[in-house]
């Protein structure tokens, strides 16, 4: 019953607000497996609570999983959505956090482009998300320099 998933979803709202990410990811799971009995494998609500389940991963610093749910986002996104949907941009940002959090710049800054490439398209020049996309570029490129820097000290 939809009353009952929004309910169930204010729950795992709330635990997650408090970090308590078990909690929420469990119940996040549960209805994940009961819409996915529901629902076309490509519907749109499946896509936020894969994208609520990465955001959990990813803030418990297990960004691989948080990487694979945000790619399940990205797979139902890129079906049902256009492709300047800023929803995308937010997912390739998402992605992108996750590989600069595992030190992997390269295809941490891969993500950031596409995310820019999409905001460019859809945004005003001084909207604030691609400042932000533009300052995770920047912050990207300085730790890769830095990393680099290192390993020609150990060279």
């Amino acid at each position: 019953h939809p009353t009952l998933e929004l309910t169930y979803t204010h729950i795992a709202t709330i635990y997650y607000t408090k970090n308590e990410y078990d909690k929420a990811l469990n119940i996040y799971k549960e209805i994940l497996e009961i819409k996915r009995q529901l629902l076309s494998s490509n519907d749109s609500s499946l896509a936020l609570i894969y994208s609520n389940i990465a955001s959990i991963y990813s803030d418990k610093g297990e960004y691989d999983l948080a990487f694979e749910n945000y790619e399940k986002t990205l797979d139902i996104q890129l079906k049902v959505l256009p492709s300047n949907d800023l929803s995308l941009a937010d997912a390739y940002v998402s992605m992108g956090s996750c590989f600069h959090q595992k030190d992997d710049h390269d295809k941490a800054l891969e993500y950031f482009q596409k995310a820019l490439d999409i905001q460019l398209k859809s945004l005003p020049a001084d909207h604030l998300s691609l400042n932000l996309t533009y300052m995770f570029l920047s912050s990207t490129y300085r730790d890769k320099s830095e990393i680099d820097e290192k390993k020609v000290q150990f060279d």
